[in-house]
Parts: C-alpha cells; structure tokens; sequence
C-alpha cells in the first residue's frame, strides 16, 4: 500500500543512516574530526550522530505539523488556530525552542552553564541545516501554547530518550565543559555543518527513502532499511564515492615531453602529508598547469588529500584548462570499479561523468516550499537546485575545474557556503593566476587559507611575477596557521624569478629559484602606436601579409568598437572575430574553440593565415595560444607582460608552420602598443584623454606611466631576466610618480583600503563558529563577488518567449541553462535590466531549477547580439 507521507522519526534515522555510512565510507574524515577534536572515535560518531538525529527537532511542533493538515495528514491532535509562520519562527529556529523547553521539564544534559552553551551551539550546527546558522534565541513566546504545545514538549523529550537509548549510550558530554574543546569545536563547526547538510539533502531523497507511514521498532528500521538506502544514496550523489590514488611514477609517464626546470621541482620537491602551501612563479608558457598536476599527484600520494579543484580567475577560458586537466586527471585518481572519477567544469557545459550530472534527489508531490513568502524550502528542492548549479557541484566533485570566486565563498556568509567548505574538504586546491587578484580578493583569498590548512588542506598558487610583499603576506598567513614564527623572505633579490616558494609543517619556508625553460626566454621590442586608425591599419597589413593577428584591449565596448571598424576594413570579414566575456556560454565556447583552432598550438599556417582577433583580457587567461603580430592596449606591467606572453609563444617555421623541434623561424617578436605620447611631466588627464575605459578600468594612471615610462626606456621586456625588475619598477614602494597624477593614485590606494576592510568587514569571523555572530549578514547564494576592489556581478540567463512562457535563450538537450547564461559585473551595467515578473520566473524555475540563483531577462530587451555580445549602449566603460 501507497504511503502518504513519511513519519519524522524515519526521516530523522534517514539522515543519520546517511552520515553513518559517509563516516563508513570516508574513514580518515572521522579519524581527522575525532582526533581534532581531542575525543576518540568511537566518541564523535555517537556525537555526530545525535546531532543529526535531532537536526529537524523543530518540526516536532504544532505549528509545523498544522502544514499537512488539509491534507489529511496529520496523526496527532492540534490545538485549534494554529497555523505556521517562517517569518516568526521556521522549524530549523523552532529546535532551539523546543529543545530548551524539552531541557527545561526533564534535562538530560547535566553541566556547567558554560559547558550547556557549548553543548547547545553544538545543536544549533545541525539545526542550521537549511543553509545558515539559526539564532538562538526563543521565538515562541511563553504564553503562546498553540505554535509549541506541552504534547510537543513531552514527543520531543520522548525521541530524545529514544536516540540515547538507540545509541547504546548517552553520547559522553564531559568534554563540553573544556574551553579548548570548545575553540576547536567551533573551528570544525564550519565543516559539521556542511556534513549535517550533506546528509539532511541525502536522506531527503524521496526516490530512494521511500515514504513510511506505518509503525515499526525503530531498531529493525534503522538496520533493515535506513542503513542499506542511505548506502545507495551517498553512491547517487558521489561526493563520498571512493577513489583510489594512483602510484606516481614520474613525470615521464604522464607527459609525452621533457619537463622544465619548474615541473621537475614538481616532481622532486619533498612533500608530506600535513598542509603545505606551494607558491610557484614562472613565465606563460612555462608549463604551470603540467607542474601543478604532479605536484598534486605526489601530495595525493602521501595522503595530503583526495581530490582536487582548480581555480581560475574568471571562466571565459575554462574549457581549454578543463581539456589539460580532463586529459591527466585520470592517471591521478581512479572511481569505483576502476572508472574514471567525476569531473565537473563548473560552468556545467562539461561534465566527463554522466552519473555525476544526473545526481539529483527525488521529490515528491508533498516538496513544495513550507513558506514560499520566506522562502523556506525542503531539502530536496533546496538540493534539486544546488546540484543542478554545476558552478557549485564542482566543489563536491572529486575533481573540479571552475573560478576561484566559487571557493572564496566559503568564507562569505552566503545560503550553503558549508557546502563548499565540506567540498574543500581533502581537495589539493590550485589556484591560477594569482597576480591578478586585487586587494579585496587577497583579503578573502587570506581568510581561505586559513581555513582551507586548518582542514588540513595543501595549496599550489600559479603565478606571473609577484610584488615581493605580496608573496611575503602570503607566506606568514600560512605560517600562522601552522603555527610557525614569520620569517622573512630570502630570494628578494631582482634575478630571483624563476622562483618556487614552499612552506610546510616540517620543512618550513623554502625557496628555490629555478631557470627558465629552454625556449620561453624572450626579448620582446616595443613599439608605441597612439591612433586607433593607426592599429587598425597594422591588423590589415598583418591579415594580406598571411599572418595571424590580435589586438588586446582593455574593455569590451572599445573592442566592440575596434571590432566594427576592423570589419569595415578587411575584404572577408570573416576572417575576424570578436572575443570578450560578456557573451552567453554558448557563444563564448564557439569563440574559444574558433580561437583555439587558428591561433592554438597545434595550428597550421593553413588555419592561421589571415586571422584577427579582437579580444579583451580574457585572451591573456589560461589559453595556450600564439599570435604572430600583437597589439595592446596600455596597461599595467604584469598585464602587458602576461600577453606578451602569447606573442610567439610556440616555435615556428617562417610561414607560420608548427616548429616544436627547432628555432622560431619568424620575424623577432615587437608588440605594439596602443598608448598616450609619452611625457616626463604628464597631466591629470594623460590617460583619460586617451582612453577613459582604461582610466576607467585600471584606476592607476600613475603606475600605468610607469609601465611606459620602462618601456620609453628600455624598449623592450626581457623575459625572465628582467621580469621582477619591472614588476618592481612599477609596483615597488619607494617608486616616484608624476605630482599631476598622484592624486588619482591616492584615491585608488584609498580604495583598495577601503576595498581590504571590506573584505574583512564581508568575510566570516570563522572563530566565532557556525553561528549568526560570524557575519551580521548573512545573505542568499545569489551574487557572485567581483574581482575588481569588490564589485559584485550578477548571473543573468538569457530567455526568449516560447508562446505562452519561456525557455533558454539557447535551444540544447541538456544545459540550456548554462549555455543562456552571461556574467555582467557592477551595478551600473544590472540595474537597468527588466526581468521576468514573479510568476513567469516561478514557472520558468519550475521547468529548469538551475535558474534559482540567477536574474531570468528576456533577450528582446537587451543589447545582446550572437555576434557582439552584451554591448553598451550608453558607451561607457566595460568590464573584461
């Protein structure tokens, strides 16, 4: 016979049947949480389990019950008028209630006051399962006996008794009463927490735990059908799913070339199991990605972790760095049975593993919202949705490919950002590009690792040329939380690059300069060009001479601009092409592969021969490509030097011709860039006058007349010779910038300040624990933080009407989502959007859940074009 609902006390066996077997299936996370912790094992999972056994305690209240009501549903009397409220108590802020009341008529825990918070913050980790920690705090009044009855009291005291019973024994709670257990307790709360979701999601899965409607001993439930579904369960979803490491067996029989003195680091540096943090700074070109995937492997294998994220600055190149990994990744680690592990590229266009994809939990007729008007929702829809995000989903991938932005969340007071610090959980994490990251991200980025080593987690940072004190502060973040005292840095020197950094628990700080790789040495001239008529008659004597060419520019509407006037010019405008971020997914993977295919490495002259890009700084991200003729735009030194970085990257014969094994046969390389006449004594407006989108964009004119300054100069950039030198030059301290132009200097230091509190003003005080008091305000998982001194950006799906509704912009089997999908940075460029009202987003989310977090716009009322992108009408300055 068909049950009608599911009685809360299986529901409750459900979620604590999911965490017995996670702990079952990942050993080493109770032995870590145990050992922590200070208890034994067999300690924390009776504790672990208690918690989750009274994580829905709440819904053991009249007023919730009063939700099934009409539908004949309710098994027990209800005092009349009752009725439930999200906006004055939901039932995951209703546990602390009735487990205050239920305490109150017949304790069970016997203690010290403070050793009774502690044991009750411990609860409320739990109780704040639906994404974010719970006030403890009474919502029910005193005189109010119908929302939470003396029946309530009396069933909650009851299961209470039951789970200790069901245990074997009172979980031991002697240790509450330790100030240091307690510190440590809200150290790992932020994990827990995650877990208790993790588990809450699962067990909420309606097609595997199915409804039970009738009686039995809870004993024969918990072992005759919890246990064996919650093991199905975990195995749907994969988070836990078992992986085995690979032997590392050398560079050589993962890559089909020699390594570079960087990569042979990798494979030779000693590593260990504790946390280390790997700084490695080298040229573009000189196989970062390769480096960091060995030195992953080998901390795998000393049991630094079990999985692995990669982070990029922004996801308009992922698909290229998701092929390098998605090649590799498997020599590393295999799943179950021998397969392939799950993959995700966090903009869910790619997914190497289709059971991974399809894990979603099933819902029922009964899985509407408990308060749609407070937005309170069931697990399954919650998780429905989370999981159908593959931005988030591949932080609990075993192996992730996705933007540093989605790991920065951790530490944000965003709805589930426990979820992505259980994902971070044992993962090796890479992040690349780290020069680019402003001071408000450095803040988050400070606060990420000292989360990510308290877990226990390594980190590997891929970068161009860092300040040295930048390198320094990242060095002593580590070092404090291994507890080791600051020590400066010894390479300092202006030759020290290239350069490796360590810092582990038994080795301390190391630091290794290395030479370059054999080929990537490069002397670059420099030409000053100071039209915009000028460049782009170079791009059209570049496209009849048979070469391949770009112009890189510094805002999306100059090179909408740029790109109009180009075609104008060229006899097959389809030879040109238009490559920025603000496209929809879709569009932006055919430009990347467009690119690729004719300026990639493997590109024929064939494939090259006449091709012109005009592109933002996206071009300068994580692709591995070459042109033959470059011009740019101004900009700062380690913009410049990261594009001149795919100028003649890869050998060729003098037509163009793929020369892996000989000389570059072409022309030397000049890079031409587009910029002011210079001056000694500049005016306020030099840089504006020239380009206010650069003004706009960098917000540093001093340090950009530094750049020129350098290459007036020098006239060249000597790489890796040099490339500290001019980083230096630039960005050191005691460097001298023109009187008319430090005033904008000062504003923008004052700025990156500002930008610095606010980064510490956002992020979670994680000491405090996963409770209300980390962060005043705490938000939905909605935004996505910027990378430019803390500009938010929104998520915008593109939809176009289809009769009577509306359905993705772009027409797919699967990820319409995601491929309709465009990223608009700062408020100015979002807060002229006209998006779908209630109901048409309502319906529209119903059909494709995925669209929860994002802004649904109708097309027709945009300035999109498959061929431009998002323009800007307005003309004024745009993001990358």
């Amino acid at each position: 016979m068909t049950a009608h609902c599911h009685l809360l006390p299986y529901h409750l066996l459900d979620v604590a049947a999911v965490g017995e077997q996670v702990l079952r299936a990942r050993p080493e996370l109770e032995v870590d949480l145990a050992e922590f912790l200070g208890i034994t094992s067999a300690e924390f999972r009776s504790l672990f389990l208690f918690g989750l056994l009274l994580h829905d305690l709440g819904k053991m209240t009249a007023s919730f019950q009063s939700l099934f009501e009409a539908m004949g549903l309710v098994q027990i009397h209800l005092p009349e008028g009752v009725s439930y409220s999200g906006k004055t108590g939901r039932h995951d802020q209703l546990g602390y209630d009735v487990w205050k009341q239920a305490q109150r008529a017949a304790p069970i825990f016997h203690g010290t006051a403070t050793a009774k918070r502690c044991f009750q913050f411990y609860l409320g980790i739990f109780w704040g399962h639906h994404g974010k920690p719970v006030r403890q705090e009474k919502t029910v009044p005193a005189h109010d006996k119908l929302r939470l009855t003396e029946h309530d009291v009396g069933c909650a005291q009851a299961w209470i008794n039951d789970c200790q019973i069901f245990l074997g024994e009172q979980p031991s709670l002697h240790y509450f009463s330790d100030q240091s257990f307690a510190e440590r307790l809200r150290q790992v709360s932020w994990l827990l927490a995650g877990l208790g979701t993790y588990c809450d999601w699962v067990g909420s899965d309606s097609d595997i735990f199915e409804y039970c409607d009738q009686w039995m001993p809870l004993p024969d439930y918990w072992r005759e059908i919890a246990l064996p579904r919650a093991l199905k369960a975990i195995a749907k979803t994969e988070v836990f799913e078992p992986v085995t490491i690979q032997p590392f067996h050398g560079f050589n029989s993962l890559f089909s070339f020699s390594p570079s003195p960087l990569q042979s680091y990798a494979e030779q540096v000693p590593v260990t199991q504790t946390p280390q943090l790997f700084i490695l700074e080298d040229l573009t070109g000189a196989g970062k990605t390769e480096a960091a995937l060995v030195l992953t492997h080998r901390l795998l294998q000393s049991g630094a972790g079990r999985g692995l994220y990669l982070g990029l600055p922004t996801m308009a190149t992922s698909n290229a760095m998701f092929e390098r990994v998605a090649a590799h990744y498997h020599r590393m680690l295999t799943g179950r049975d021998g397969d392939k592990p799950s993959i995700v590229l966090a903009h869910g266009a790619r997914e190497l593993n289709d059971r991974f994809r399809e894990a979603a939990l099933g819902t029922s007729a009964a899985d509407r919202p408990y308060d749609a008007k407070e937005d309170e929702q069931t697990a399954s829809l919650h998780c429905s949705q989370w999981l159908a995000d593959s931005r988030k989903k591949a932080l609990l991938a075993p192996v992730g490919v996705g933007t540093v932005d989605q790991v920065l969340l951790a530490i944000l007071p965003k709805r589930h950002q426990s979820l992505r610090v259980l994902g971070l959980y044992g993962k090796v994490l890479i992040l690349d590009e780290v020069h680019a990251a402003d001071d408000y991200m450095l803040t988050l980025l400070e606060k990420l690792m000292t989360l990510h080593a308290s877990q226990g987690g390594s980190l590997i940072m891929l970068t161009a040329t860092l300040p040295l004190a930048r390198r320094q502060k990242l060095v002593q973040v580590w070092q404090r939380v291994l507890g080791q005292k600051e020590t400066p840095l010894e390479r300092t020197g202006l030759d020290d690059f290239p350069l490796a950094t360590a810092v582990s628990y038994e080795a301390g700080l190391r630091e290794e300069r290395l030479p370059c790789r054999p080929g990537t040495e490069k002397q670059v001239a420099v030409d000053f060009v100071h039209s915009e008529a000028d460049c782009l008659d170079r791009l059209v004597r570049a496209v009849e001479a048979g070469q391949c060419a770009v112009w890189v520019r510094n805002s999306v509407d100059e090179a909408i601009s740029a790109y109009r006037q180009l075609r104008d010019q060229l006899a097959r405008p389809d030879q040109c092409l238009l490559f920025h971020s603000r496209f929809v997914l879709q569009h932006r993977k055919e430009r990347e592969a467009w690119v690729m295919a004719h300026f990639g490495k493997t590109s024929t002259q064939t494939e090259r021969a006449g091709k012109v890009l005009i592109a933002t700084q996206v071009f300068q991200e994580s692709l591995d490509v070459d042109a033959d003729v470059m011009i740019s735009d101004l900009c700062l030194i380690d913009d410049l030097i990261q594009r001149a970085g795919r100028l003649h990257r890869h050998t060729r014969d003098a037509s163009g011709k793929p020369n892996p094994s000989g000389p570059d046969d072409r022309e030397p390389p000049r890079l031409m860039v587009h910029a002011p006449k210079w001056s000694s004594e500049p005016d306020r407006d030099w840089l504006k006058d020239h380009s206010p989108n650069t003004q706009y964009v960098y917000q540093r004119p001093g340090r950009i007349w530094r750049t020129m300054t350098y290459l007036h100069e020098t006239g060249e950039l000597r790489l890796p010779e040099e490339s500290r030198r001019m980083i230096e030059y630039v960005y050191g301290e005691d460097v001298v910038i023109p009187e008319a132009l430090q005033q904008a200097e000062r504003e923008y230091d004052g700025k990156a300040r500002g930008s610095s509190n606010q980064g510490h003003f956002n992020a979670l005080d994680l000491e405090k624990g996963y409770t209300p008091d980390s962060n005043r305000a705490w938000t939905e998982d909605d935004v996505d933080i910027g990378t430019r001194l803390g500009e938010e950006s929104k998520e915008v799906v593109l939809v176009r009407r289809a009769r009577d509704s509306y359905e993705p912009y772009i027409e797919a089997s699967s990820r319409a989502v995601e491929l309709s999908t465009v990223k608009l940075a700062g408020k100015k460029r979002s807060s002229g959007l006209v998006t779908l009202n209630e109901e048409a987003r309502e319906a529209f989310i119903q059909c494709y859940p995925r669209a929860k977090f994002s802004l649904l716009v109708d097309a027709e009322t945009t300035p999109y074009t498959e061929v431009e992108g998002w323009g800007n009408p307005r003309g004024d300055a745009g993001n990358v």
